[in-house]
């Protein structure tokens, strides 16, 4: 599973100019990315469009990111939030 994610967020990183232009059609980007994981060997549903998994992934990913950030800015947390860091927070 850690190898899926290595891959995932590089492949996000290589096409994010494309997806943070404002003019490339997200979808299509999404359904890119999917299309390299799976010819990397991942699988994902065959009930759910591939490039929609993807971007509900990379979601869920960043709302961990900034759930951690939030947490760890408080006044008064303590040291087990920082303790507890998501899984690809680097």
């Amino acid at each position: 599973m850690i190898i899926f994610y290595i891959i995932f967020v590089a492949l996000v990183k290589d096409k994010w100019s494309k997806l943070s232009d404002g003019v490339s059609k997200k979808h299509l980007i999404w359904d890119e990315i999917a299309a390299e994981l799976h010819t990397n060997g991942f699988r994902t549903n065959p009930n759910i469009k591939p490039g929609v998994v993807c971007s509900q992934k990379w979601n869920n990913l960043l709302k961990e990111y900034k759930t951690f950030i939030q947490l760890s800015e408080k006044t008064g947390s303590g040291a087990d939030v920082l303790e507890h860091k998501p899984q690809f927070f680097y």
